[in-house]
């Protein structure tokens, strides 16, 4: 299907609402998004939409949750979400009680493109480990007042690349590992930006890039381990 949205799910007067991509279900998007889930109203209920299929994303996002509302909108990807084309974007959360949750290692992120973003409040969560090699990814992107929270571990292999760009709320619990050129593990940036980084391992052995870049805000590191230890090679 290529459609501006495969799965619409508008919540009104329904108290509670649950959608479904399953195991056997196939999405393709150009220019759109594959799941949509946002209110109509305040006075819905938590509603749910679950991906537990496989989504390709052409251009676009894969997964979209919009909140604003006093109840929790959550779009979970137990499937697969291959992102490609520039800009792109597999799981974003907008607004308050807005979700976008991650439990699948199966995320695949091509050149130019984006894992999460979250914005105006929204929150992203992410448990599983995750890998990519492409060049000029973004994992992770926290807009101001918005949260970030990922307990996987994190590889990344390709160049100019950032696993975390934090403007609002980041916490990560998962090892890092950065191997690509010119290639950042967490910028921070924003007077209120704060990141905690609670992990046993940071790798870096990329040429160029950095471990932890601030131009505002606060970077807290509170190791899991006595023997938690940050290793940085390259030139």
């Amino acid at each position: 299907t290529v459609l501006s949205s495969a799965i619409i799910l508008p919540i009104g007067s329904i108290k509670d609402a649950f959608v479904e991509n399953g195991k056997t279900g196939l999405i393709t998007i150009t220019n759109g998004t594959g799941i949509y889930l946002a209110p109509s109203s305040g006075s819905a209920r938590v509603e749910d939409a679950v991906n537990n299929g496989s989504i390709t994303v052409n251009s676009g996002v894969g997964v979209y949750s919009v909140g604003g509302r006093d109840y929790t909108t959550r779009i979970t990807n137990n499937g697969e979400i291959s992102v490609s084309g520039g800009n792109s974007i597999a799981l974003v959360a907008e607004s308050k009680n807005a979700e976008a949750v991650n439990n699948s290692s199966n995320l695949t992120l091509g050149d130019w493109t984006g894992g999460f973003y979250a914005t105006k409040g929204g929150k992203v969560i992410n448990t599983a480990d995750l890998t990519t090699s492409s060049n000029n990814v973004t994992l992770f992107s926290i807009d101001s007042g918005s949260t970030g929270e990922s307990r996987g571990n994190i590889t990344m292999a390709g160049d100019n690349s950032v696993a975390f760009y934090n403007k609002g709320t980041l916490s990560s619990t998962g090892d890092i590992t950065i191997s690509g050129k010119n290639s950042v593990a967490v910028y921070n940036t924003g007077a209120t930006a704060t990141s905690t980084i609670n992990t046993e391992k940071i790798s870096h052995t990329g040429d160029g890039g950095a471990v932890f870049f601030t131009d505002g805000g606060t970077i807290n590191i509170k190791p899991q381990k006595s023997t938690t230890r940050v290793d940085v090679s390259g030139e």
